[in-house]
């Protein structure tokens, strides 16, 4: 609901991400653990920036495909076969009814995510996203799921990693901050979430 006190933080965030240099702001999203609402706030900061008028892009990167699935969108060609070639990205991208964004998901799991996320055709395709987007959202794997995440973090102009608020002191967030930061990735902030 765009009144709520959920909605103007995700518009403050929003506002925030767009303090930088000019073009597109991409965002990888991540968390240290399942059932952190990486997904729910990946979609939420998506919906934010294209109800503000902004085109925005989320590109869900995790192999669970959680924002498709809570978005309920069809794939019929998403990310894998963009990279390959074998489907253009206008015929890939899927148009968010309810909010306006577009999204990129994997129709088909990669035989190697990292592979396919680390390769010079998704550096490619994040340029293409940022010179005709103004807001890039990347949902990714759990920070220390694989090495994915942190290929995708160092595409981005920040990181993002949310994690519910019984667990900021707990041993998995202090192991993604290390692997994110070991990784060179983009500046970093923390979401709690309840």
């Amino acid at each position: 609901y765009p009144p709520s006190r959920y909605a103007r933080a995700m518009a403050a965030l929003v506002r925030q991400l767009d303090q930088g240099e000019p073009g597109a702001a991409v965002v990888a999203v991540t968390a240290p653990a399942p059932g952190d609402s990486k997904s729910a706030i990946a979609i939420s900061i998506a919906r934010a920036a294209a109800q503000m008028g902004k085109k925005t892009v989320i590109v869900d990167c995790d192999p669970d495909q959680t924002a498709m699935k809570a978005l309920h969108m069809p794939t019929k060609a998403g990310l894998d076969e963009v990279l390959t070639g074998a489907v253009p990205l206008s015929r890939a991208l899927a148009k968010v009814t309810r909010s306006g964004a577009y999204i990129l998901a994997m129709a088909h799991r990669p035989p190697s995510l990292p592979n396919m996320v680390g390769s010079t055709a998704m550096t490619r395709l994040i340029d293409v996203l940022k010179e005709g987007a103004d807001l890039v959202v990347l949902d990714c794997a759990r920070a220390a799921a694989g090495p994915e995440t942190a290929l995708l973090a160092r595409l981005g102009d920040a990181t993002l990693l949310v994690t519910r608020k019984d667990l900021l002191c707990k041993p998995a967030l202090a192991k993604s901050v290390a692997v994110l930061h070991g990784a060179h990735a983009a500046a970093l902030g923390i979401i709690a979430t309840t």
